[in-house]
């Protein structure tokens, strides 16, 4: 009995099938992507990327266009820099001229003044200046008065008389002592000071000016009249004063001054200006 022949049998599935078309598909891929390379070193273009899932680049980078960019933002931050060093003060630094200044006070002739209290009037305004010098309140303590008027100028000496309508006997008492006069108050006294250029005049001009010196300033500051006085000279811790003295009643004060090389101080007390020497003694 003859055996059976046997005969190798394929079978094909879909799987094969997909394989030698997959074979067949990615040497014809191959194929054109060799003779794409050919044709563009013939031509002289830059030959593709295969690279799967990446992105090809088609273009080179431009080393000149970097540093162009390098050097442009190079210029930039320098004149960001130069603007903050010139103009950021500028800005931040407040303009002198549109600060408002306050009043130019000098400190007071007597060092040892406890308390200022700086008023302020309109030019000639006479009854105002009076006015605020009342209002400075009567206490124990030494207060040194800064007057200044419009445009907050301290008042001078002859802007002080006129104001106030005290008229020196000579012009030439100016001459005796500086423009610039400090006005205290102590308790109900008012006390003057004047610094002294030329003591011997100042003091001949006040000679010659006590025969109405005493009713010139005690009605204008302490309104009451002053009767028949005389002066008498006093020796207030070795410094020569001048002491006005009323006849009716008998003794009673009406003003007091005294003349140092330094400063010419009037009173309208005997006790604000023995206070008044021992202050400018301590200076």
């Amino acid at each position: 009995m003859a055996e059976p022949e046997h005969r190798s049998t394929i079978i094909r599935t879909m799987k094969t099938d997909s394989d030698e078309l997959l074979q067949k598909e990615k040497s014809s891929f191959l194929d054109l992507f060799t003779k794409e390379g050919e044709r563009r070193a013939m031509e002289g273009m830059p030959l593709p990327t295969a690279r799967i899932g990446m992105p090809q680049e088609t273009t080179q980078r431009n080393p000149w266009k970097m540093v162009a960019l390098f050097l442009g933002g190079l210029i930039v931050l320098g004149a960001l820099a130069f603007g903050a060093y010139f103009f950021l003060p500028d800005l931040l630094r407040t303009n002198p001229k549109e600060i408002p200044k306050g009043p130019d006070i000098p400190r007071p002739l007597i060092k040892s003044a406890q308390k200022n209290q700086t008023i302020e009037v309109r030019k000639n305004d006479r009854t105002g200046l009076l006015a605020k010098i009342e209002e400075v309140p009567r206490d124990s303590a030494y207060t040194y008065i800064p007057i200044l008027t419009e445009g907050g100028q301290i008042m001078r000496v002859k802007e002080f008389f006129d104001t106030v309508r005290i008229a020196p006997p000579s012009r030439d008492f100016y001459n005796g002592i500086s423009d610039r006069i400090d006005v205290y108050k102590l308790g109900n006294d008012i006390v003057f000071v004047f610094e002294v250029r030329d003591k011997e005049k100042t003091q001949g001009n006040l000679i010659e000016w006590e025969h109405t010196l005493p009713q010139d300033f005690l009605t204008i500051f302490l309104a009451r009249e002053a009767g028949a006085f005389h002066f008498s000279d006093r020796l207030i811790r070795n410094v020569d004063a001048r002491v006005a003295l009323e006849e009716n009643p008998p003794d009673t004060h009406a003003l007091s001054y005294s003349v140092r090389e330094d400063f010419f101080i009037l009173t309208t007390s005997e006790e604000a200006l023995r206070a008044t020497i021992d202050r400018v003694l301590e200076q």
